[in-house]
């Protein structure tokens, strides 16, 4: 009977043919070789399961989905195959630096009430030239209100135990979106401080058209989501929600920016602003959205910030976008 790894590693895969051989490489190459991949092809329209059968390695393990059930029940049906006590999560498109699985191995060995895990992570585009963008979190223990006011953690950075996985049933397969950052909260929830980081970039966190992380609408209906899960589940909460919201908004003014679309862009860091005035002078990587606006649209950008943070003020940081009032406005007039 094979040995227990000390590290399963999971991925569910779509339509990844041009990046996950780099992905697989990048976990075969971890000094911790006491691990086993199970990658999930999640019925890919491309070459993605024949590459990741091509590895000659015994500690890939491939599986196939007969149609598209998506990337929560992917993972869900890897850590099902999987094995090993601490589970670390792998997306197709992304890739691990050296020391990634021995730093998080070493930060849940010497402490056995931290459940959870994650690294930095440096940005880089579709062709994988790094961006000016690197996520650091704290090096420190972090609690769910930590968490729930900032998602600092990438999908790829990610390591837990088996046990606090079980404990909170794994992904929740009926969300759009942010399924990391859901787990991560309901994870935290379990006790107290049980949620460790470092702010090394290990993680090369990649940014391309096509992915779920890149489409706005999917990511914020995703985060509305968890946060109506989130006020059943820890009703005090409730006060945290709107920084909670001005974050997530700040990452979707920079998702709408690196889709062409600079007015959408422009709404959402309105909102962000709204959601949490003090967001402008406590939180630097607003500064970086609203400078990348400024030089996508010039003044007119500006001009258009104000507006929107006074429609917003009017409605409510949380109205829904104006396309929706319009429709409803329209429908009136049919």
């Amino acid at each position: 009977m094979a040995s227990v790894p000390r590290v399963s590693v999971v991925m569910s895969a779509r339509d990844a043919a041009p990046w996950i051989a780099a992905a697989i490489e990048s976990v075969l190459a971890q000094e911790l070789r006491d691990i086993e991949l199970i990658v999930v092809d999640d019925a890919s329209r491309d070459q993605t399961r024949a590459i990741a059968l091509s590895f000659d390695d015994p500690r890939v393990h491939v599986l196939a989905e007969p149609s598209s059930r998506g990337m929560a029940a992917g993972r869900n049906r890897a850590v099902q195959e999987s094995r090993a006590p601490y589970v670390a999560f792998m997306d197709a498109d992304d890739a691990w630096l050296p020391g990634k699985l021995v730093r998080q191995v070493e930060m849940l060995d010497a402490d056995e009430r931290v459940d959870l895990c994650f690294t930095g992570a440096r940005l880089t585009n579709a062709a994988g030239c790094p961006l000016r963008l690197t996520v650091r979190p704290p090096d420190r223990a972090l609690s769910f209100r930590d968490l729930l006011a900032r998602n600092l953690a990438a999908g790829s950075t990610i390591m837990v135990r088996r046990s606090a996985l079980d404990q909170v049933g794994g992904f929740d397969e009926s969300l759009t979106g942010c399924i990391d950052y859901d787990l991560l909260l309901r994870i935290a929830l379990l006790r107290l401080a049980n949620v460790r980081c470092t702010p090394e970039p290990l993680v090369l966190w990649r940014r391309r058209p096509g992915q779920i992380t890149g489409d706005w609408r999917r990511m914020e209906a995703g985060h509305e989501a968890v946060m109506d899960k989130i006020l059943r589940a820890a009703p005090a909460a409730r006060g945290l929600l709107g920084r909670s919201r001005s974050s997530h908004r700040r990452f979707l003014a920079f998702v709408a920016l690196e889709s062409g679309e600079a007015g959408e862009a422009t709404r959402q860091l309105a909102r962000s602003i709204a959601c949490w005035p003090a967001s402008m002078i406590r939180e630097p990587f607003l500064a970086v959205v609203a400078a990348q606006l400024a030089l996508a649209a010039g003044r007119q950008t500006w001009r258009g910030i104000r507006a929107a943070i006074a429609r917003t003020k009017r409605g409510g940081p949380h109205a829904p976008p104006a396309s929706a009032q319009e429709g409803r406005r329209s429908g009136r007039e049919r």
